[in-house]
């Protein structure tokens, strides 16, 4: 676990599994890009409904991050665990939200096993990340995670103008 939490800190995130966790207290606060662990959810998936990691650009919930074990399949991560949490955000959350995307109240996803990409072992390695906003879209390997300023750029950007460009 300690891999991913030092690049998401690299990146610019503020990650501390144990003290900006969601049952201690933490909240999204303006001005802070936080990645607040064990973020609840409304899902029945798996046993306890609640997202690993929640990525928040001041107050907005902008990603949901599940980190699995080191040889879990990744893209069916966000297929199946990813999907369902970004469907059931909680009601007193909505606050927190940025708008809404057929199904999906967060456009971004990503998911981990902590293992440094490989292609050779491809859906069992690296970071995936998928832009959920629009249907078409499908969860790709990255080398590294996303900066805040990386998904502020992306969540400005106008997909559907963009393509018609």
């Amino acid at each position: 676990m300690k891999h991913y939490y030092e690049q998401l800190r690299k990146v610019g995130w503020k990650v501390d599994t144990l003290n900006l966790c969601y049952s201690k207290g933490t909240r999204p606060q303006k001005g802070r890009n936080l990645a607040i662990a064990e973020w609840p959810t409304d899902s029945t998936v798996g046993n306890v409904g609640y997202v690993d990691y929640a990525l928040f650009l001041g107050i907005q919930l902008v990603g949901v991050i599940e980190a699995k074990r080191h040889f879990a399949d990744i893209p069916s991560v966000i297929d199946y665990q990813c999907r369902d949490y970004a469907q059931h955000i909680k009601s007193e959350h909505s606050v927190y939200l940025v708008d809404q995307w057929g199904d999906y109240q967060v456009p971004f996803f990503f998911a981990t096993n902590g293992r440094k990409y490989l292609k050779q072992i491809e859906i069992k390695s690296g970071i995936w990340f998928l832009d959920a906003r629009k249907s078409t879209n499908i969860p790709k390997a990255q080398q590294g995670w996303v900066s805040p300023d990386g998904l502020l750029e992306l969540l400005k950007k106008d997909i559907d103008k963009a393509e018609k460009e």
